[in-house]
């Protein structure tokens, strides 16, 4: 009996995680809607106005500019360096001078199935495609480096990025140390640099 009810609660999670969420999506031209909204893995947007709506429409990147999913926090579709996936709805951390954007990606095991997730982070300035700083890149771009020639015209922060003076400033804080050591980096970069 144990065992069913377990199973039980386990499938209908499932089932309920799989629905459709109360959304707004806000679109490049100023205008909403407002309905059930599903974000697809490769980041399109599924919209029905109501659950009795047969058909769902597919947007994309190309007309809409943010999403908000009731309960969770507002991402924002951005053109990114990658050649993969370029077109990604992400989570912006930090607004400013330079913005600061998290993204929750599906990583795989060697046998190709999906093994859990992992977080990428990416930054932009006014009217520029963000560029991904953390993890570093495949090809063997250290997230270091990237971060140094990003923010390479303040002198002051690449003084302190050499000194590791933000990693010492997160070393003995819980969680997420990367996400902290970037938001202190970006923050710095808002309050100090042109």
């Amino acid at each position: 009996m144990k065992i069913s009810l377990v199973i039980l609660l386990f499938f209908s999670t499932i089932l309920v995680y799989a629905q459709k969420e109360h959304g707004t999506i806000y679109f490049k031209d100023g205008t909403l809607k407002k309905g059930l909204v599903k974000i697809k893995n490769n980041h399109e947007l599924k919209f029905k106005e109501n659950k009795d709506t047969k058909e769902a429409i597919i947007y994309t990147f190309a007309t809409v500019k943010k999403v908000q999913i009731e309960g969770f926090q507002m991402r924002y579709y951005k053109k990114t360096n990658e050649a993969f996936q370029p077109n990604r709805l992400v989570y912006k951390l930090i607004d400013g001078k330079v913005n600061l954007y998290m993204d929750e990606v599906s990583t795989t095991n060697s046998q190709g199935m999906v093994g859990g997730t992992a977080l990428k982070y990416y930054v932009d300035k006014e009217n520029e495609d963000v560029v991904q700083i953390y993890p570093g890149t495949p090809l063997g771009k250290s997230s270091d480096r990237i971060i140094a020639e990003y923010f390479k015209d303040c002198p002051k922060l690449i003084a302190l990025l050499d000194r590791d003076a933000f990693r010492k400033s997160v070393k003995m804080r819980k969680g997420r140390r990367s996400q902290f050591r970037l938001e202190e980096i970006v923050k710095y970069y808002n309050e100090n640099c042109n």
